[in-house]
């Protein structure tokens, strides 16, 4: 069964890798084995590097089956030899994975690595977790980069590189030159391809002086990236350095004493525990032996489906049912997402959701089952114990927490309610001497018969009041009604530090880019006044906080090994340091009364996740009603927390 009658073609690599599996199944693992190294081989696989590889995605399945099939053998012989050779492939596919991003990434964002990728890095996980067992070794510090690299890469692409082109002041002809280098690279290697897989081999006249014209596009990339590196120092590690944050860096530089980071890696059959504190690291494995996706859609029902039932069907039978079914789920998900690592947790707590776990507000998690279930200002949420706030990941903290911005914004507010229907006068007049020193025991709790949603383009009329009295803090800008442009806010944005959008939101769950926040409508113009997610990618930013006041800002398409492609990550692409964001449909004057107790935190110096955990515990103080979570648990803070300076 040797190589030398195999050809480098990547559909016999897929052919092989087929076959590797089907003996995988069949328990027949020497065989399997044989059939995944063919594939490899079938890939051009040298021991010397990963230049001449023809299909990175059949090299990665083929170095994953490979992995599993020693692990198989080793659980059957209990030969630390086998065990050996699995984590030599499996960290060979790490460092192939690690190669194909480093040379493809800048060349085409929309590829989704992670996705695809996603087992690799959970086998890598279990693997070294394993290993350490076996060896009765401590928890291996690898298994935490392992978690990290699995999240974001897209996006912390994305953001390194319009900060590189904002800051480095690179010369246009380099940038040019950079550019066409990138498309020349692109093109010649897809044209490469095209003719291998119409069946011609490497010696063929043509894919020879493709590859050779690719070797010189290459080398010629290779010596720019050079004068970068000498030159421009700067914009080189702004642009291509995509490390992933260590372990050690995230115990002594990102986190504070009191701060306890909790990482969550969702596998096919494990979600993986990651407790990182400034003098300790831990990682438990929860076994998947429940229907995770059920018990996060359920909590959503239980959560919010009574209040987006019209008035008129509400029943006391409805919201009890509702009630009961949310109380049930919220401890379920705390027994399997925080019980396990409970006592290591300080109060200040920092979560890294995955995957579907993006949609879960973790503060309305019950530590317990309700001592009366009618009287929910009474439950043990777990707001009650923990501030927290939300990452993306571990490295995309750091990069909202580091960001350099291109100017420093003079101008501390900028907030927009479109669609406010009332005057500047009477917000002007009525709230002049708004008291925020007694916000916090005063909110008004009405609860009007029909939810004003800030999702339907309605009118929203706590939103004017709202933005007023926010803006009369912290000395802002205000713009409500046929002022409140996106025209005004592409002008304005960029010259101050916090921008509050008080408006409509709507999230696009089929295509993320697609998800978008409404402005005031323009007779007689062109624009259709929405800011999509696509559009800000090209808007730069200089603010630390960003609040969308509107709904469901945090949710969108759920990209596996992505996290969730949404307004809010595209603000952080955007420039913002943080974001206050939204998992629901809001209600229009529970929200007015929540932020306005939460700026009242910010103008004490309060940090951006303790102003709101305050905010939010005054608001269930008031009533059993506006106790429920749905009034305040749908928001959510990302990315840097300190007080706004």
């Amino acid at each position: 069964m040797g190589f030398k009658f195999c050809k480098y073609y990547p559909e016999i690599s897929f052919a092989y890798v087929k076959l590797g599996r089907l003996y995988l199944e069949k328990e027949d693992f020497s065989i399997a084995e044989q059939y995944f190294s063919k594939a490899i081989f079938a890939c051009n696989y040298q021991n010397t590097g990963f230049e001449k590889i023809n299909s990175f995605k059949y090299l990665i399945d083929a170095l994953l089956g490979i992995t599993l099939s020693e692990i198989r053998i080793y659980k059957k012989t209990r030969e630390y030899k086998f065990l050996n050779k699995a984590i030599f492939y499996s960290n060979l596919n790490l460092d192939a994975i690690n190669y194909e991003e480093n040379q493809f990434l800048f060349r085409n964002s929309k590829n989704f690595w992670q996705s695809r990728n996603h087992e690799v890095y959970e086998k890598a996980i279990n693997l070294h977790l394993f290993h350490a067992i076996e060896k009765s070794k401590s928890t291996p510090k690898e298994t935490f980069s392992f978690a990290e690299k699995s999240k974001a890469t897209i996006l912390q692409s994305q953001i390194k590189e319009t900060d590189a082109l904002h800051y480095a002041n690179i010369p246009d002809s380099l940038l040019k030159k950079e550019y066409d280098l990138r498309i020349d690279i692109t093109y010649n290697e897809k044209r490469r391809q095209d003719k291998m897989n119409e069946g011609l081999s490497e010696t063929d006249t043509l894919v020879l002086r493709i590859s050779s014209r690719l070797f010189d596009l290459n080398q010629e990339y290779e010596v720019l990236k050079q004068k970068f590196e000498t030159d421009y120092p700067e914009y080189y590690k702004l642009k291509y350095d995509l490390s992933t944050v260590s372990l050690e860096e995230v115990q002594n530089k990102l986190l504070e004493k009191d701060q306890t980071l909790l990482e969550y890696f969702v596998g096919d059959s494990s979600i993986y525990l990651f407790v990182v504190k400034p003098d300790d690291y831990i990682v438990e494995e929860v076994k998947m032996d429940f229907d995770l996706e059920s018990l996060v859609a359920t909590l959503q029902s239980g959560l919010y489906d009574y209040y987006k039932t019209p008035a008129s069907d509400r029943t006391d039978e409805l919201y009890e049912q509702s009630v009961t079914q949310y109380a049930k789920v919220a401890h379920q998900l705390y027994e399997k997402l925080i019980e396990p690592v409970k006592d290591k947790l300080n109060e200040n707590l920092v979560i890294i959701p995955d995957g579907i776990l993006g949609y879960v507000p973790f503060e309305a998690l019950l530590s317990g089952a309700p001592s009366e279930l009618n009287n929910i200002k009474t439950y043990p949420f777990l707001v009650r114990d923990h501030q927290v706030s939300y990452n993306y990941s571990a490295t995309l903290w750091r990069e909202m927490k580091e960001k350099k911005h291109f100017k420093n914004p003079e101008k501390s507010l900028l907030a927009f309610a479109p669609f406010y229907e009332g005057s500047y006068t009477y917000l002007d007049e009525e709230f002049q001497d708004f008291d925020f020193d007694s916000l916090a025991i005063a909110l008004d709790l009405t609860i009007e018969d029909e939810y004003v949603s800030r999702k339907d383009f309605t009118a929203l009329p706590a939103s004017g009041e709202e933005v007023s009295t926010i803006s009369k803090l912290l000395k802002g800008a205000y713009f409500v009604n046929a002022d409140a442009t996106e025209e005004r806010f592409n002008q304005e944005a960029g010259n101050y530090k916090i921008i509050h959008l008080s408006t409509h939101g709507v999230a696009d769950s089929r295509v993320g880019d697609y998800s978008y926040l409404a402005f005031a409508e323009i007779l007689d113009s062109i624009e259709n006044e929405l800011l999509y997610v696509r559009d800000l990618y090209n808007i730069q930013l200089n603010a630390d906080l960003v609040v969308l006041s509107a709904c469901e800002t945090g949710v969108g398409k759920l990209q596996k090994g992505e996290g969730i492609i949404s307004l809010a990550r595209a603000f952080a692409y955007a420039g913002a340091k943080s974001i206050v964001t939204t998992l629901w449909t809001v209600n229009d004057s529970t929200t007015k009364n929540l932020m306005q107790a939460f700026y009242s935190g910010l103008k004490k110096g309060q940090t951006k996740d303790k102003a709101l955990q305050n905010a939010k515990l005054a608001l269930m103080k008031k009533g059993d009603e506006k106790a429920h979570p749905f009034f305040w648990a749908g928001f959510i803070p990302v990315g840097d927390m300190t007080p706004i300076k």
